[in-house]
Formats: structure tokens, C-alpha cells, sequence
């Protein structure tokens, strides 16, 4: 029993070959990895964008016509305000990628045409809000786009 000897340890070539492992794992995984954030923020405002079609423009909308007007949701008072109240009040989350001090009703262009950022994003990488006003017949749209215009 003298040459029998018990095994505590792992051996130096066991260790290099797990590192190689590891190593080749972390290769294939970080490229994936590295877009995954700039997906994250294109989601996010592509899903603001969206809540502000389905929900928030909607409800503006029917306010004005409501109130007798044409459903053209553009300010009266304050570029930045519906109804005396900035737009973040109308939204549970306002995206920390878009600046809330840029919201402008009045960048909401009229039919058919290019827009300016309704919404501006901030830093680069990341979507502006634009929008197309409503009219009696049609509640105002909202879309996101990387570019500086938008064509609606």
C-alpha cells in the first residue's frame, strides 16, 4: 500500500487546460455580449415611442377633440406642455436616453413630410422621437429614429 499515493491537488496541465476552456468561452461570448447595451437603448426608446402612439397620444387627442378642437395636440402655451402639463406627467418612466427639457408639441409637423425631434435624444447611439400632429380624423403618431429627420 506504500505505492499507492492519494491525489489532493489538480495537476498543472489540468489548471491550463480549464484557462484555454475559459479562455475560448469568454471569446465567443463577449462580441455577443458587447452589442447587447446599444440593443437595450434602441428597445427602450423604440418602446417610449410606442407607448406615446398607443396611449399617451391617443388620450391627448381625444382631449382636444373633446374640448371642440381640430386633434391637433400642438401647444398653446408652453412648447414643452399638453394642456398646461410637460409630457413626462403623462408617462409613468421618461427614458434617462431622451432629454426631457427638448420636448417640443410644436416640432409636430401637420401631414406628410420631414420632421424635426420631437423628443432629442442624448449622447450618441440613440433614437430621436419624432411626430405627426393629429388631425379630426387621425390620433397623432409617434415614431423613433437614429437620424436628425424623419419622414412621415
Amino acid at each position: 500500500m506504500k505505492g499507492i499515493q492519494s491525489r489532493t491537488a489538480f495537476t498543472m496541465i489540468e489548471l491550463i487546460f480549464v484557462i484555454v476552456i475559459l479562455g475560448i468561452l469568454a471569446a465567443i461570448a463577449l462580441p455577443k455580449f458587447a452589442g447587447m447595451q446599444e440593443q437595450a437603448e434602441v428597445a427602450i426608446v423604440k418602446s417610449y415611442a410606442g407607448t406615446l402612439s398607443r396611449t399617451v397620444g391617443p388620450m391627448m387627442w381625444s382631449t382636444v377633440l373633446s374640448n371642440d378642437g381640430n386633434g391637433s395636440i400642438k401647444s398653446d402655451t408652453a412648447i414643452d406642455e399638453f394642456n398646461g402639463k410637460k409630457l413626462p406627467f403623462y408617462t409613468e418612466n421618461f427614458p434617462k436616453l431622451l432629454n426631457a427639457s427638448s420636448v417640443n408639441f410644436d416640432r409636430c409637423i401637420d401631414g406628410p413630410g420631414s420632421a424635426d425631434p420631437f423628443i432629442q435624444k442624448i449622447g450618441v447611439g440613440t433614437l430621436n422621437i419624432f411626430c405627426r400632429d393629429g388631425d379630426p380624423s387621425n390620433s397623432p403618431r409617434f415614431e423613433a429614429s437614429a437620424e436628425d429627420t424623419y419622414t412621415f
